[in-house]
């Protein structure tokens, strides 16, 4: 699996592919002075509930932070039903981002 990164102006693109270069998902920021906002993440229907979004997640911030010196990433969210995956998956990964450092 493999991690692609398109960067077009203050917007980057990162695409995470299978071996057999299937979509897996995706994620887009817009990098602005000092700070960043993670504007959209996706999981394709067969890899959710697998642990990828959480991978694409944590390489968004390591591209955010070594490639611009951001320091602040805000999270734009929008649930497109009346469910709360939205929320409970940030604030999954807020609690074990903080028990692991």
């Amino acid at each position: 699996m493999r991690f692609v990164t398109i960067i077009r102006n203050n917007r980057v693109d990162i695409s995470f592919y299978t071996c057999k270069k299937q979509l897996v998902g995706s994620s887009r920021s817009f990098v602005y002075p000092l700070s960043a906002y993670l504007a959209n993440i996706h999981v394709q229907s067969l890899y959710k509930q697998q642990g990828y979004g959480s991978h694409i997640l944590l390489e968004t911030e390591r591209c955010l932070q070594h490639s611009f010196d951001v320091s602040v990433i805000s999270l734009l969210a929008m649930q497109p039903t009346c469910g709360d995956e939205i929320i409970r998956f940030y604030k999954k990964m807020v609690i074990s981002y903080l028990t692991t450092i």
